[in-house]
């Protein structure tokens, strides 16, 4: 495969086939600031995410993107302002679930009745995990930068040197 990137947009191409296929187009979630679905680096209005659950089931799942929810987690969080909860939350989430993998692709959302849980990179990616890459990446070139500023402030005149 291989990457192209132009813009805030990050596909991943496999040879031969259209950077519009959706099963191979790279959905990126944002969860600083507004919500936001991106899908082959277009991002999708809420309506065309999924209903109001949809996208509540979406966030948990970003959210919580480190293990593996529950269906009876789930549907609590989703239904927690409902007056009546679902009959069967099991099948009201694998509801949500599959309509949500005929809108951002199969492999977006992992597990079945067991548990569900978000899928990672490369394929979906979240802005808070890129933030804590650069910061980390940051964090470990510091100590360089400052080294080299100490060194150039000790060789100027009225730098301390």
């Amino acid at each position: 495969m291989r990457r192209v990137t132009a813009q805030r947009k990050t596909l991943y191409v496999g040879e031969g086939t259209p950077a519009g296929n959706a099963s191979k187009a790279r959905v990126e979630l944002r969860l600083a600031g507004a919500f936001g679905v991106i899908v082959a680096g277009r991002e999708l209005p809420p309506g065309e995410v999924g209903s109001r659950k949809a996208r509540t089931l979406l966030k948990l799942l970003a959210v919580e993107r480190r293990g593996l929810l529950s269906a009876d987690r789930i549907a609590d969080v989703v239904w927690a302002a409902a007056d009546v909860p679902p009959a069967d939350p099991g099948q009201a989430v694998a509801t949500l679930v599959s309509r949500l993998r005929a809108v951002l692709g199969p492999g977006v959302i992992r597990g079945g009745r067991d548990g569900y849980r978000l899928a990672g990179e490369p394929g979906v990616g979240v802005d808070l995990d890129a933030a804590a890459r650069y910061c980390e990446h940051a964090e470990l070139r510091l100590p360089a930068v400052a080294a080299a500023a100490l060194a150039a402030a000790a060789g100027t005149p009225g730098g301390g040197g």
